[in-house]
């Protein structure tokens, strides 16, 4: 399988609108004064043969781009990329159509049940396939379980025998193989559809030999019938993972190709920031104004979106800068822009620190943007002279870069460590 790599905010080469079938106002959007047309998304478009894996803003350079779709190399930002969108979404969005399948809101778009998988593959991490279970019955039905009888029966002598009654039987109930089965096909077939993203073991199971995916009503039906027969929690969650799954699933055989993608990168990216800020940052530069950031988590700070009342009139409108903290009479204000480049003065960020300077004199104001290079920082704005009305701090804001693809390993790894925390 062939994967191809654009970049969200660049043009979109006329191959892949064609190959991919993109469409414009869903998957592109036109840009007027270059007369183009650009990626407008983040995330994957999948044919039978082929992938595009559509990557944030200033993940890479454009030549990097270039060697990328000139060879057969495959990326492991593929994997990383679909990590960080499924992390955020079934742990930052807490709405029922989300978590069933990463995303049926506008902002998000999967036409595969990534989310009940991972539930699936959870179970199976945890407790195996689904066990067959032995159902001992002293009706005469099966085979007989000898030991079953021994164990229980009532012993009774009968000149040189010995009588056992009642006499156990053991039968397979259908409905425990037939979710084992599902359980199988679930997660061999998706783990085999999409090996660039999913890096998990497949089962020791071979795939049954039935076809899950022409017969979905079939099993969504048998699935909902087993289901009332089910009285153990994590079981019932099972089952309901995989009655998602294949309803998905069925929604899906019409064909076509499979997009996984979100339309608003900048919201992750307002949450990559966040967590980079409050495990690793230490503080700013003095002299260049930089934020300096240890190698792991050093101190917990807690920078977080808050909210001003700064209006008395009967319109109360307040501000809210994306990540503010106050420590040590320093007023840190920072805000997440998930651009290409700003080339417009921020009126916002200027406001935030007027606004703010009575809360205390020193104010650190810092912009953060996504690079694909080494972090640096540069001036935003600085306010002239003989346009302060006195002469304190405040009046400079900071562009700071911090390396998109490090901020997305690291909020991985903070993801999995609290994960093991609540397992």
């Amino acid at each position: 399988m062939k994967i191809s790599y654009g970049q969200d905010g660049t043009v979109v080469d006329a191959l892949f609108k064609t190959k991919f079938s993109l469409k414009q106002g869903f998957d592109t959007r036109f840009d007027k004064k270059n007369q183009t047309e650009l990626f407008d998304f983040v995330g994957f478009v999948i044919t039978p043969s082929d992938i595009l894996a559509v990557l944030p803003k200033k993940f890479y350079s454009v030549d990097l781009i270039k060697k990328l779709n000139s060879s057969s190399a495959i990326s492991e930002d593929v994997s990383l990329l679909f990590d960080v969108i499924h992390n955020y979404i079934s742990r930052e969005n807490t709405s029922a159509s989300a978590i069933k399948h990463i995303g049926n809101s506008p902002e998000f778009h999967s036409d595969y049940p990534f989310s009940s998988f991972f539930a699936i593959y959870k179970y199976y991490s945890q407790f195996g396939i689904y066990k067959e279970i032995e159902n001992k019955t002293n009706t005469k039905k099966g085979i007989i379980s000898w030991r079953d009888t021994i164990r229980k029966s009532i012993k009774i002598v009968d000149g040189n025998n010995i009588i056992h009654l009642p006499i156990y039987y053991k039968t397979n109930k259908f409905s425990e193989v037939f979710v084992s089965d599902c359980m199988i096909f679930a997660i061999n077939h998706t783990l085999e559809r999409f090996p660039f993203f999913l890096k998990m073991q497949k089962t020791n199971y071979k795939t049954p030999n039935f076809d899950f995916l022409e017969n979905s009503d079939y099993v969504i039906n048998y699935l909902q019938r087993i289901k009332g027969k089910i009285f153990k929690d994590i079981n019932k969650n099972l089952i309901n993972s995989l009655i998602d799954f294949f309803e998905q699933i069925a929604l899906n055989l019409k064909g076509g190709n499979i997009h996984v993608k979100i339309n608003y990168f900048d919201r992750i990216w307002e949450k990559l920031v966040e967590t980079h800020l409050n495990n690793r940052f230490i503080a700013v530069d003095e002299n260049t104004k930089e934020i300096i950031f240890g190698s792991s988590t050093v101190n917990k700070v807690v920078f977080q979106k808050k909210t001003f009342a700064i209006d008395m009139s009967n319109n109360l409108f307040h501000i809210s800068p994306d990540y503010y903290l106050l420590s040590n009479d320093v007023q840190y204000i920072f805000d997440a822009k998930y651009y290409l480049s700003i080339n417009s003065l921020n009126y916002k960020q200027i406001s935030y620190n007027q606004l703010l300077a009575g809360l205390s004199p020193k104010v650190c104001s810092i912009l953060i943007l996504p690079c694909n290079g080494v972090s640096y920082s540069r001036t935003h704005f600085l306010l002239s002279t003989e346009f302060r009305i006195k002469d304190d701090e405040g009046h400079e804001i900071i562009e700071q870069y911090l390396n998109i693809r490090q901020l997305m390993h690291h909020y991985i790894s903070r993801s999995n460590e609290n994960a093991d925390k609540i397992e």
